[in-house]
Parts: C-alpha cells; structure tokens; sequence
C-alpha cells in the first residue's frame, strides 16, 4: 500500500465515523430522544466499566502470585483512583501503567 492509498483509507474512515458519530443528531435533530435512548446512554457506562473488570480478571490464577498480585494491586488502585478523580479515562490509563510497572519492576 502507498501513500496515497493509505491517505484515501484514512479519509474514508474519517467519514464513516463522523457519519456514526453525527448519526444521533441527524435521526432526532430537535426532537426529544426517546427514554430508551436516554436509558442506554445512563447505562452503557458503567456496563462498559463491568465487562472491562470482568475481562481484565478472567486471567487471574493462584498458581501465578507475582501476575496476580500486580492484576489484584493495580485494579484496586484503579478503584480508589475513580472513586476520587471520578474521570474514566484517566482511571483506565492510571490502572494500566500500574499494572505494567508492578509487572516489570517487581
């Protein structure tokens, strides 16, 4: 693939999302979203959050104490750091690089 076809690639990926991404505001426009809409948009969050911790931890063995002390170490860090920064995506970030220094530093 050359330059110019990588360029094409990105451009027609750039539009596919803004369309998904605009896609809301097009359907409703001014109108009122509908509860169920405004339902998912509560819980999709934190049900994003479950499946993240649960796919995280599906690893966790006892046989291995020096990986499962750094998955255990670095997911509690990650809760406290929520409960106080209350920022998603800083807590996300925060608990990895935990979990990488835990698993190479020690």
């Amino acid at each position: 693939m050359n330059h110019k076809e990588a360029f094409i690639l990105i451009v027609i990926c750039a539009c596919i999302v803004f369309f998904e991404r605009s896609l809301p505001w097009i359907v409703f426009g001014k109108k009122e979203m509908p509860k169920i809409v405004k339902g998912l948009s509560d819980l999709l969050p934190a049900s994003l959050m479950v499946i993240l911790v649960v796919y995280s931890l599906r690893s966790l063995t006892t046989s291995d104490f020096h990986d499962s002390f750094a998955l255990i170490s670095a997911s509690i860090f990650t809760a406290v750091f929520h409960y106080y920064q209350k920022n998603q995506i800083l807590s996300v970030i925060s608990g990895t690089a935990v979990y990488i220094i835990l698993l190479n530093v020690f």
